[in-house]
Formats: structure tokens, sequence, C-alpha cells
């Protein structure tokens, strides 16, 4: 991320987050934690659909969406939130990840007329959170919409509504604008530490890839396809036959649960889980993403159905208990071929 950037924010004091407080006063994010990449050209929108799980047409005027890039397997690469904008198309993922991403896209362009861009210097970004953020954000931008999911672009500057409970936004902008609107809704909001933006994709029930976890999971089992990640009428893709088998078919065994735990260690994504009754040569499940809270932890995981339903799985063999809970939509399959 640009170094601009960074020292432009660095004098601003970072706070501990306190969501009870979101009700009354926003709370304000650095999000150099996530990567961007533009892709553009002719070719741009058939090259993204036959490389994506997500139907890139459907990215309409004010559309944002989730989608997968995976390998021919049905393993995932990376997690995109993906938009549209001034004839080019946006992905944004974990910073960690992007380079080998991009480099993997690149291979696969050959002779089409598309350009494969790291933005991410160009255009930093920053998180807004809190019941206070809508009316915070209203006074800059007069045409904000509170559907999740939704993007506006106001001249140089795109706002996207994240899901989830708590309103989220965030803010991409090319550096003189990004700072001149953080210098005027700081003062209004308390700066508190990246980590809380993860914490909040774990409550909308929205998983991230790290390093750790890629090609970990086919889309389904971080429920990818329950919330809106994943087309099944849009055609061909990397790793489609795959994917599509396992919702047609219906044996889907795992899925991806939130849970909470009281540990010594943090948890952290790639780390296996233990279950005394399961029997599986994958292992019980795996961490997805953890972030602290107070002296726990709250975690999204993907486990076997039937060791979340027994509620008895641990960090490791011998590690703590953890405490299963629902995500904040219906865990149910469609298996119709409509």
């Amino acid at each position: 991320m640009s170094n601009s950037w960074q020292t432009f924010i660095e004098p601003y004091p970072v706070k501990a987050l306190d969501t009870d407080a979101l009700a009354d006063r926003a709370a304000i994010c650095d999000l150099s934690h996530l990567g961007l990449l533009k892709v553009s050209g002719k070719d741009a929108e058939p090259f993204l659909q036959g490389q994506l799980t997500n139907d890139v047409k459907q990215l309409i005027e004010g559309h944002s969406h989730l989608s997968a890039y995976c390998t021919a397997k049905g393993r995932m690469l990376a997690i995109f939130r993906a938009f549209r904008c001034d004839d080019a198309f946006y992905l944004q993922t974990n910073a960690e990840i992007i380079d080998p991403v991009q480099k993997r896209l690149q291979m696969f362009i050959l002779m089409a007329k598309v350009k494969l861009e790291n933005v991410s210097d160009q255009l930093p970004h920053f998180g807004l959170m809190g019941d206070a953020a809508t009316a915070l954000l209203q006074a800059h931008f007069p045409a904000l919409s509170t559907a999740e999911n939704s993007f506006i672009h106001n001249d140089e500057i795109t706002l996207i509504r994240h899901p989830g409970a708590t309103a989220r936004y965030q803010i991409i902008a090319p550096l003189e604008a990004l700072k001149t609107l953080w210098s005027q809704v700081a003062d209004e909001a308390d700066v508190v530490n990246p980590q809380s933006w993860a914490l909040f994709d774990i409550r909308a029930g929205i998983p991230n890839l790290y390093p750790a976890t890629q090609e970990a999971f086919i889309p389904q089992m971080t429920n990818l396809h329950l919330i809106d990640g994943v087309s099944f009428t849009k055609g061909c893709y990397v790793g489609q036959e795959i994917i599509a088998r396992m919702h047609y078919l219906g044996k889907q065994k795992r899925h991806m649960v939130p849970a909470s735990v009281t540990a010594e260690q943090p948890p952290k994504a790639g780390d296996p889980l233990f279950s005394p009754g399961s029997h599986s040569g994958q292992g019980a499940g795996v961490v997805v993403d953890a972030q602290p809270v107070g002296d726990q932890y709250e975690l999204l995981i993907v486990v076997e159905d039937e060791s979340a339903a027994n509620n008895d799985l641990q960090l490791a063999e011998n590690g703590p208990k953890l405490e299963i809970g629902q995500p904040p939509y219906p865990l149910s399959d469609t298996t119709s071929t409509e």
C-alpha cells in the first residue's frame, strides 16, 4: 500500500473497538490489508466470465458482489469483492495473495485484449462502520444507498455498502481525494484497527482467504453460494464442473459456521480442528478466520455438519472447546436443476 497513505494516517491514534458505542459514534479504519486489481480492455468481460464463479454480467451500475477464483479442481485461490466502474472491472481481495493471483490470471489472458493491473497503491481505501456511519456519509454522498452490496461512484470516489447487521461502508479513491474525505469524517469517528473490519466480516458470515487457506475449500464449503458468490447458470468457468457437481448432486457435508473460543494462543486461519466423534481422513474442520473480542476469539470455521451438530469441536486434539453458533443466513442448499 502507498507509503504516502500510511504516512498520512499514522498520526491518528488508534482506539480499541467498542461495539456498543457504534450506535452513537462511527468507527473508521484503514483497509490497507485489502488489495485491488483492475481488469480492463475489450475482452475483459468474457475473460472474467470464464475465470470467476459469479456472473460478471450482473455487475451492473450500483451493484457489487462476491466471486471466487478457483483451480481446475474447484479449490479457491481467492475470494473477490467485484464491481464495475468506468468500463473496467475491479477485484478486491487480501493483499497478501494479490500478487500470485494476478500472475496466475495473467497466464490465461493469452491473445485476449485484457489489461490486468494492481492498483492498490493508486486507489487506497478505508472503512466506516456503525449506525452513525450512514448519517455521517450522507453529508458527502446525497445519493447514498444503504442496500447491501450496493455501490456508488461519485466523481473520483467509490463507496460500497458491505453486508451485515452493522452498517459498513468502504471508500475507495485516489490518494488526495481519500485523504480529504478521511480528514472530514475522522473527527466524528473513532479510529480503530483494521482487524475490526475482519471481525464484522466474521459476524456477517463472509469468508476471507489467506495464504494458509488457499486451495483448502470449494466455494460451497464457505457458504459462498448462499451469499451471492456463485452462479449456477452463467456457463463454464475454471473449476465449474466440480462446483456444479457438488451443487446438483447434493453431497455437501461441510459448511462454514461461526464459533467462539477462549484460548491462550490466538487461533489463526488454516488451524485444524479436532472432534472426538469425527472419523474423516480430512479432519473435522479448519479455521477460516479468527479475531479477538475481549478475552475470547470469534471465528469462522469450515466443519463437518455432524461435528457442528454435536458441538464437540476443539482447537487441536487437546485444545479448548469451541462454542458453535449459526450464521446470519440459513444453511440451506438448493439442489434443483432449474
